[in-house]
């Protein structure tokens, strides 16, 4: 059985963004999230009893590597030539050590 309310959502952000353009971005993340997730099982559980997220900063490598984790989507901007430039990872209890080194997002 899982403790719902350690539940929680990484979303990564490309640095080199604008503060604004990365606002919008992640914006476009939340609006995007039920129809890439869905909304049963741990999404639910997630909505319900957590609703934590984590939001970093990263680099290109980061931003790669982090593909390599599970369940994900990207957001992609048209006025930025169609360019992934946030990562949104399904909600987990754990994560592995690679999430806890990342940079939040702090400006």
């Amino acid at each position: 059985m899982s403790d719902s309310s350690k539940l929680k959502m990484y979303i990564l952000v490309k640095e080199g963004m604008s503060t604004g353009q990365a606002m919008t971005s992640v914006a476009h993340a939340g609006a995007m999230m039920e129809k890439s997730f869905g909304h049963e099982g741990i999404m639910q559980e997630w909505y319900d009893h957590s609703f934590k997220k984590v939001i970093c900063e990263v680099d290109l490598a980061q931003f790669e590597k982090a593909k390599g984790y599970g369940t994900f989507f990207t957001v992609t901007e048209s006025c930025l030539e169609g360019k992934e430039v946030v990562l949104v990872c399904e909600p987990r209890e754990e994560w592995p050590g690679f999430f806890n080194f990342l940079k939040l997002y702090n400006r």
